[in-house]
This record gives structure tokens, sequence and C-alpha cells, in this order.
């Protein structure tokens, strides 16, 4: 049962629109720099870190 609720967790993060909403800046800049995280990850945190810009700009 804790391994369905746990994938469901999962799958619904990664179907959301801002799936690295709750990631620190950090954390996003070192998924852009490494290697290791396929293009696609690495083009969300980009866009999460620029929506993030966007939001605190109109602040």
């Amino acid at each position: 049962m804790l391994t369905t609720s746990m994938i469901g967790m999962i799958r619904r993060r990664w179907l959301s629109d801002r799936p690295f909403e709750a990631h620190t800046k950090e954390s996003l800049l070192r998924k852009i720099a490494s290697p290791a995280v396929r293009e696609a990850v690495k083009e969300q945190a980009r866009q999460e870190l620029a929506l993030r810009s966007q939001i605190s700009r109109s602040y």
C-alpha cells in the first residue's frame, strides 16, 4: 500500500504544472549544471527559475 501511494504521489508531482516548485534555487542550479541529469529535467528547472524571477520582479 505504501509503495502504491508513493508512486502516485511522485506521478502527480511530475504531471503538475510546476514539478520543481518546492526545490531551492541552489538545488535547481545543481540540476542544470549536472551532466547526469536529462535535458528535459534541466529545461524544467530553467523554466522554474525563470518563473520565480518573473514572480519576484512583480512584487
